[in-house]
């Protein structure tokens, strides 16, 4: 799969700064997208583009929304998304001078009729303030 966008951005609200980040891979026939969400975060820390090494879940049963992975078909004209289950994103390596991550993911959807997984390497982000 090709990396086509990865993000690292940021979000103030009442509960505190939240750090969220983005990550988009297609292929041919595939589409999968990261999106995982960190924090709270005191507003000093809310500056620097580090997140936690750890495994961020979802679930749409239990209503957690840390770590979302939604994988997409290829269609003639554009992609079918599917409804995920559950999800999680674990990262395992974060550089913050070269804008790298490394980590791992899982997913189910469509009532679990279909699963996924991978591992990304190193994959470049670019961060907004």
């Amino acid at each position: 799969m090709n990396l086509s966008t990865s993000t690292l951005f940021r979000q103030q609200m009442d509960t505190g700064a939240v750090k969220f980040l983005s990550i988009e891979a297609v292929s041919d026939s595939f589409k999968i997208v990261l999106n995982l969400m960190d924090g709270p975060y005191p507003d000093a820390a809310i500056k620097n583009d580090s997140l936690k090494l750890k495994t961020y879940v979802y679930s749409k049963s239990r209503h957690l929304q840390g770590g979302l992975v939604v994988g997409a078909i290829k269609t003639l004209v554009d992609y079918d998304y599917l409804q995920t289950d559950t999800s999680s994103i674990t990262l395992t390596f974060i550089n913050t001078k070269l804008k790298k991550v490394s980590g791992s993911y899982y997913f189910e959807a469509n009532g679990r009729t279909i699963s996924g997984s991978g591992i990304f390497r190193n994959a470049c982000y670019v961060t907004l303030p």
